[in-house]
């Protein structure tokens, strides 16, 4: 991967075949916006940031891309158009929240892995469940069961 003129490489491709496409989107964007930043591409014009960003994102997401069907005339060169474009393609409906509530519940503690790391990983899981304001006693009570020290648990 080639590195910008500021040596800041940019963000790694978008990957939209397996996984949790809108989890990826939404590290994909934060990371963009943070190069775009970096090397000074936020304050060119509209097109150059597109076009910046379609030469970054990865090949199947340009074929994405050219799927887009677009509102008005240009707005497949207007960076928010596009944004908002690829927001919708990578998350077209409410996550299953059964199935995310389940894999917050389910997810324990990993032999070796540290607190820091797992409490970190639970507030990540979180963010799809939907819990409202038990989300830190949620969290709380998550620890407290899937924690491998029980000495730590009481």
């Amino acid at each position: 991967m080639a590195a910008t003129s500021f040596g800041l490489p940019p963000p790694k491709p978008l990957q939209l075949q397996q996984g949790n496409t809108a989890k990826k989107w939404k590290k994909f964007k934060q990371k963009w916006s943070n190069y775009e930043i970096a090397t000074g591409i936020a304050k060119k014009d509209k097109p150059t940031r597109v076009t910046t960003l379609l030469t970054v994102i990865s090949k199947e997401a340009v074929d994405v891309y050219n799927t887009f069907t677009w509102d008005d005339e240009g707005d497949e060169l207007k960076i928010e158009k596009v944004l908002e474009k690829f927001e919708l393609f990578c998350s077209p409906t409410k996550n299953n929240i059964i199935y995310e509530r389940y894999v917050f519940f389910s997810r324990n503690q990993d032999s070796g892995e540290s607190i820091d790391h797992y409490v970190t990983t639970l507030k990540n899981l979180v963010n799809t469940c939907e819990f409202g304001a038990l989300e830190e006693s949620l969290i709380r009570d998550r620890i407290v069961f899937g924690i491998q020290d029980s000495s730590v648990r009481e």
